[in-house]
Formats: structure tokens, C-alpha cells, sequence
């Protein structure tokens, strides 16, 4: 939203009053407004992009919603919803999903939000229609294998986990291999940019000369 825009927003929240388009004669409005943004409004107002006065405006009455990597325990009962909805618009049973799917969900970001995860179970469903799997289309588009989310989340042995970093490092080793070097693969496989892996590939070998 430019700032003239936000200042004729600002000027209507306060006065109630708008003028129509071609008319020079201002109008009066009864309305309740509603704004939504996945932008991060107070990040903006420190760069001066969005005004703070009509920040402090809209915060009347506030209502955080979660990003979708922020509950991933609502993503089983999302794809079942969607799903729901996708095989009746396709008159299609409605599909049954693997537990490395489920697995695979728990470990993508969505940077797409509810939207993402949406287009991606109706194009697996209606993909469906010509015999594929919903959960290998799913995957597949996820650019996951059954082999690197098993890795993720059921080879490690013993009672205790490996941290983060170990388990990140252990990930990225295992995916190199499997592309034989090859960083654009082998962040494709780990659903990542080639920037972050390369990014990350260096932070390690800095640290890993700094312990020496």
C-alpha cells in the first residue's frame, strides 16, 4: 500500500468520509473495516514505509494468526479438510496418505502458507485422477524422497537425539553424496535455495578452521 494510499485510509478510518471516484463531493460511510497483511507491519513503520500513525490506528483490535510452520500440528487435520473438499470437486474418493508424507509436512517451511499446502493436496488429488499416488505427487512436488525424510526423522539410533546442528550436518552430507557434489541438486533435495546451501557449506568450513 503506497503512503498516499495509506494517508486516504488513514483520512476515511478517522472521518468516515470518502470520495468517489470522478466526484468532487465527499461521502459519508458506515462501515466496519477489516485489513489482513503476512507482512511484518512493525518492521515497515521502523523503514518508514507504512505510517505509524495509521499503525496505531488499525491496532484497535488486534489478531495474530499463526503462520502455518508456527502449528504443524493442525497440518493432519488440514489435509484431511482439503482433501475432503479436492475428491468431492473430482468426485473421487477421498485419498489416504503415507506416514513419510506426514513426516515430510512436519518438516517444510510453507513459505506459501495455508494457500501452499492447499494447491499442492488439490493438484495431488486431481493429478490422481491417472493413477499416481497423492502422497508421492505431494512429495515429489515438496522436492522430498522417502529416503531423506526417513533419514530426518527415524535413522537415528539410541536414546539420545543429535542436535541440530549435527542432524543439519549429517543431512546435508547425505544429500551431497547422493548428487555426487552437485550443490543446485543437492539443495533441491533438501528444499532449499543453492545460495543457503553454498551460505551454509562455508559457515561450516570457517568454523571447522577456527576449532583447528
Amino acid at each position: 500500500l503506497s503512503i498516499s494510499s495509506q494517508t486516504k485510509l488513514l483520512q476515511f478510518l478517522e472521518s468516515g468520509t470518502y470520495f468517489p471516484l470522478g466526484e468532487d463531493s465527499p461521502k459519508q460511510a458506515d462501515a466496519r473495516i477489516i485489513v489482513a497483511t503476512n507482512r511484518d507491519l512493525n518492521k515497515l513503520k521502523a523503514n518508514e514505509s507504512f505510517r505509524s500513525d495509521l499503525f496505531f490506528r488499525l491496532q484497535t483490535h488486534h489478531i495474530h494468526i499463526p503462520a502455518l510452520r508456527e502449528r504443524r500440528d493442525d497440518i493432519p487435520l488440514l489435509l484431511e479438510y482439503f482433501s475432503s473438499q479436492a475428491a468431492a470437486e473430482f468426485s473421487v474418493p477421498a485419498p489416504t496418505y503415507t506416514k513419510p508424507l506426514y513426516r515430510a509436512l512436519r518438516h517444510y517451511d510453507f513459505p506459501g502458507n495455508l494457500r501452499e499446502l492447499r494447491a499442492l493436496i488439490w493438484d495431488a488429488v486431481g493429478n490422481s485422477l491417472t493413477g499416481g499416488s497423492p502422497s508421492d505427487l505431494i512429495i515429489e512436488r515438496l522436492s522430498f524422497s522417502d529416503e531423506m525424510v526417513d533419514l530426518a526423522t527415524d535413522t537415528w539410533l539410541g536414546d539420545n537425539l543429535p542436535t541440530l546442528h549435527e542432524a543439519t550436518t549429517s543431512l546435508i552430507r547425505e544429500a551431497l553424496e547422493r548428487s555426487d557434489g552437485n550443490i543446485s541438486e543437492a539443495a533441491r533435495t533438501l528444499g532449499i535455495t543453492p545460495q543457503a546451501l553454498s551460505q551454509r557449506l562455508k559457515r561450516d568450513k570457517q568454523c571447522a578452521g577456527e576449532d583447528e
